[in-house]
């Protein structure tokens, strides 16, 4: 039976409209990251030790000699300095940490950097102090959770299989990456082990988990899987041609990770469908950072003396400007809302402020972090 004149009508416009919303779609601006502006430039008496951290109001350097800074996220002035300090630092709003490489743990008032605690835990290595609320994991040779308020050790576990990457809490799990290459779910309140999920090949970066319950983490057995936060059960897995050595990150509903391929992909969390994939300049240096719908990842560049931030379209994979930067990048940039900050090889912390986002592009400051004064 044929349609009527009207139904027909309806029944295009009803197609037009989808087509024309479709249109709007793909003609969205390109998220807002280029170009950098730079804002200030610290220098530093020492080579940079360890990751930066911040409160989201300072940036907290460790540097080789045994000094540790708290530079003004504003203007990247001194606040304050403290020597004979030696170890990495990490930081959440109301506490600075600092973890010496043969287990000594201080905890600091990320204000002045005076102590209030110190602590002997018997871990050493050299990854930098994770959070669980109110508590502190300190992992290397083994691992302990310390009360942030104190500094006592809460339990400890020493002589376990060395830890390749920063625990990370994610509810009834305290998910530790082991350099052996195992996955173990352990309990946050007894360091009890749950579950262990077994990769393949040793893991040195840190798993990422969501608000569905898939735990999603990069390997050196050249895959990428999703494994069940509550049992440790593998949901999907994904074949590369190369390890991830590097932390995903999660956008919308995609995980997003670089590859030492030099290839960034992005997959659906729900069943690790590819959604796209870009090819880098070269190997990746950190993970990638999200603002907005912007993905920034730091790569090596074409002279040993420079490195290349990419900026790429996190909704297509397309590449939207790179920057040059300034000298040797030494370790993780660091993202604060929408100022990006750079430990260089040469001495040196630079922040650049991103381009303004659009509405589309809320910058998300780090978990935590009061906002941006």
């Amino acid at each position: 039976m044929l349609e009527s004149p009207a139904v027909l009508r309806r029944s295009i416009s009803a197609v037009l409209a989808l087509a024309a919303a479709a249109c709007a779609v793909r003609s969205l601006p390109a998220p807002s990251l280029f170009p950098m502006a730079q804002l200030w430039i610290a220098p530093l008496d020492a080579h940079i030790r360890g990751p930066l951290a911040t409160d989201g109001r300072r940036v907290f350097v460790a540097t080789g000699d045994g000094t540790l800074r708290g530079l003004d996220l504003l203007s990247g002035a001194s606040v304050w300095r403290i020597e004979n300090r030696p170890g990495v630092v990490s930081a959440r709003e109301g506490l600075l940490v600092a973890r010496g490489a043969l287990g000594t743990v201080w905890g600091m008032d990320p204000a002045t950097g005076s102590a209030r605690w110190k602590t002997e835990t018997a871990i050493a290595g050299p990854l930098a102090a994770a959070f669980d609320g109110d508590r502190v994991v300190i992992a290397g040779e083994g691992i302990a959770l310390l009360d942030a308020a104190s500094g006592k050790v809460l339990w400890s576990i020493p002589d376990e299989p060395k830890v390749g990457a920063a625990p990370v809490a994610a509810g009834p799990c305290l998910l530790v990456p082991e350099e052996g290459g195992t996955l173990r779910c352990r309990e946050p309140g007894t360091g009890r082990s749950i579950w262990t999920y077994e990769t393949g090949g040793p893991l040195s970066a840190a798993p990422l988990v969501d608000n569905d319950g898939r735990v999603l983490l990069g390997t050196s057995a050249r895959m990428f899987v999703a494994v069940s936060l509550e049992k440790g059960h593998r949901q999907w897995r994904w074949k590369l041609g190369a390890d991830v050595r590097t932390s995903p990150a999660i956008l919308d509903d995609l995980v997003v990770f670089a590859s030492h391929e030099a290839v960034i992909y992005a997959l659906r969390r729900g069943g690790g469908n590819l959604a796209w994939r870009a090819t880098l300049p070269s190997r990746p240096l950190a993970p990638p950072l999200l603002l907005g719908e912007g993905v920034i990842v730091s790569c090596y560049g074409a002279r040993p003396s420079e490195n290349l931030l990419v900026g790429i379209d996190g909704r297509n994979g397309k590449r939207i400007g790179e920057l040059r930067t300034p000298a040797e990048v030494q370790g993780q940039p660091l993202l604060v809302g929408d100022r990006l900050l750079l430990p260089l090889r040469d001495l040196r912390v630079v922040a650049f402020q991103l381009a303004a986002p659009s509405d589309a592009d809320t910058p998300t400051p780090p978990p935590g972090a009061p906002p941006h004064p």
